[in-house]
C-alpha cells in the first residue's frame, strides 16, 4: 500500500517550482511596509511609476512580435533594459538586462550595506513578477514579491507578498537562489527562486532549446543514467514514447515544441495521445501498441534496434505489439525536477557533438545538481539522434531524487 500512497502523497505536497514561478500568497501593502521603513503611499508611487513603464514597453513590443513567443518575451525585456530597469524572464533563458545592477545589490547584501534593488521577472505571454529587495541589517534581505497579469496591454497586479529571505544565496555560476521560511510541518507551495543573474552563451542557449530542454528531467531519465548504444543501461523507453510521441506525430500537446517551461522541463503529467490513461484513477488501462509505431517513434531519437528495443520493454511476439500503460495517479511524479543548462559544445572527429550539461534544481537551491554529456548525431534532413549520456558529477546518492519510477503492466 505505501508504494502506491506515497508518490500520490508527493505530488499533492508539491508545487511547481520553475525558475521564478512560485504560488502566490495574498498580502496588503499596509501590512508590508514596516519591515523596511517605507510609507504605504511611497510604494504606491514606485508601484504606478515602474507599471507605467512597463505598459509602455509591453505596447511598444505588442506589434513587432507575437505574444507568447520567445522572440516577444526577448523584445520585451530589452524594452525594459533600455528604460533603466533589471530585468529576465521567468524561465532563466533570456539573459538578465543591467545585470550589473544586481550584482551591486548582492554585494551590498554580503558585506550589510544599505541597498535597494528590483528584478522584474517576465513571461511569454507579459505577464510578470516584480521582485523588491532590501538589505536589513546583519546580512539579511527583505523580499516584497508581486504578481501581475497583462490585460490587454495594461498590468493588473493578482497579488503580492513581502517576507524576509530564510535562504540567500548566489553561486559562483551566476545564480541567485531565495526562498521564504516556512514552519517544520509546512505542505503549502514551497517558495524556492532561481534567478540566472549572469549572461550565458548565446550559442548554448540555442544548443539547450534545441536538443536538451525539450526532453529534459522530468518524467524521464534519458540523461539521469548512464548509457551508450551498446548498453541502454536503465532508460525507460516508455517515458520517452510518451516524450518523442508528440513530435513525430504532431499532436497539438508538442512536448518538444512547447514554449513554456513547465512543460518543457516535463514536469507536467503529459497524457500521449490516443493512448492516455482512463478517467477512472482507479482503472488499470493497457495498451497494446503495434511494433512498427513504438519502434519508429523512439527510434526517431536514438540509434537502437528492434530486437535490442524489445529486451527493454513488454513486447508479444505473438501479436507483435508492445504493451504500454500510461502514467497515471499513483506514478506521477510532483513538479520539482531541475532544467537544464548546456555550458559547453565539442565537435567530435565523427561529426557528432557533445554538449556538457548542468542541471539546475531550485527546489534545493542548487545551481548543479547533476553535470552529464551527452552525444548527438546530427542529420542532413535536420533531423538528430541522441547517441550516449555520461554522467560526470552528481549532488545526491542514488537515483534522481526527484524521479517516480514508471509503473509497467498490470503492477
Amino acid at each position: 500500500m505505501n508504494k502506491i500512497i506515497l508518490p500520490l502523497l508527493a505530488v499533492m505536497l508539491s508545487c511547481v517550482l520553475c525558475a521564478c514561478s512560485m504560488q502566490p500568497v495574498e498580502n496588503s501593502y499596509s501590512e508590508i511596509v514596516d519591515n523596511i521603513g517605507v510609507s504605504e503611499e511611497q510604494v504606491k508611487a514606485q508601484l504606478k511609476e515602474w507599471t507605467g513603464d512597463y505598459e509602455s514597453a509591453l505596447n511598444s513590443v505588442a506589434a513587432g512580435y507575437e505574444a507568447g513567443s520567445l522572440e516577444f518575451e526577448e523584445a520585451l525585456i530589452n524594452a525594459l533594459g533600455q528604460a533603466g530597469y533589471t530585468a529576465v524572464d521567468t524561465d532563466n533563458q533570456i539573459d538578465m538586462v543591467n545585470y550589473n545592477r544586481a550584482l551591486k545589490f548582492i554585494g551590498a547584501a554580503e558585506k550589510g550595506e544599505e541597498d535597494e534593488l528590483q528584478i522584474i521577472c517576465v513571461n511569454t505571454g507579459g505577464d510578470c513578477i516584480s521582485f523588491c529587495f532590501t538589505t536589513l541589517s546583519g546580512g539579511r534581505v527583505n523580499v516584497r514579491r508581486e504578481y501581475f497579469k497583462n490585460d490587454n496591454g495594461n498590468l493588473a497586479m493578482s497579488s503580492d507578498e513581502e517576507f524576509e529571505a530564510y535562504t540567500w544565496k548566489y553561486t559562483d555560476e551566476g545564480y541567485l537562489f531565495f526562498e521564504e521560511y516556512h514552519m517544520p510541518g509546512y505542505d503549502g507551495a514551497k517558495s524556492n527562486t532561481a534567478i540566472r543573474v549572469l549572461p550565458l552563451n548565446k550559442a548554448l542557449r540555442e544548443l539547450n532549446r534545441k536538443y536538451i530542454l525539450p526532453v529534459g528531467y522530468g518524467l524521464n531519465n534519458l540523461f539521469c543514467v548512464e548509457w551508450n548504444g551498446e548498453d541502454f543501461g536503465e532508460i525507460d523507453f516508455y517515458d520517452l514514447f510518451d516524450k518523442f510521441y508528440p513530435v513525430v506525430y504532431k499532436t497539438p500537446r508538442s512536448i518538444l515544441e512547447s514554449t513554456s517551461m513547465y512543460f518543457l522541463s516535463g514536469s507536467a503529467q503529459h497524457p500521449v495521445a490516443p493512448y492516455a490513461a482512463s478517467d477512472n484513477l482507479e482503472e488499470v488501462k493497457l495498451y497494446q501498441i503495434p511494433s512498427d509505431e513504438f519502434e519508429g517513434v523512439i527510434c526517431r531519437f536514438l540509434e537502437i534496434k528492434s530486437d535490442e528495443l524489445r529486451k527493454y520493454t513488454i513486447y508479444n511476439s505473438d501479436g507483435d505489439f508492445y504493451e504500454y500503460r500510461p502514467r497515471g495517479l499513483y506514478d506521477a511524479e510532483p513538479p520539482v525536477c531541475p532544467f537544464p543548462e548546456v555550458i559547453d559544445c565539442a565537435e567530435n572527429d565523427d561529426g557528432t557533438i557533445t554538449l556538457t550539461v548542468r542541471a539546475v534544481y531550485p527546489y534545493k537551491n542548487a545551481a548543479e545538481a547533476l553535470r552529464h554529456e551527452v552525444v548527438i548525431r546530427r542529420i542532413q534532413d535536420g533531423s538528430f539522434r541522441f547517441i550516449s549520456n555520461h554522467i560526470l558529477s552528481k549532488s545526491y546518492d542514488g537515483a534522481a531524487p526527484w524521479r517516480v519510477e514508471r509503473i509497467v503492466g498490470g503492477e
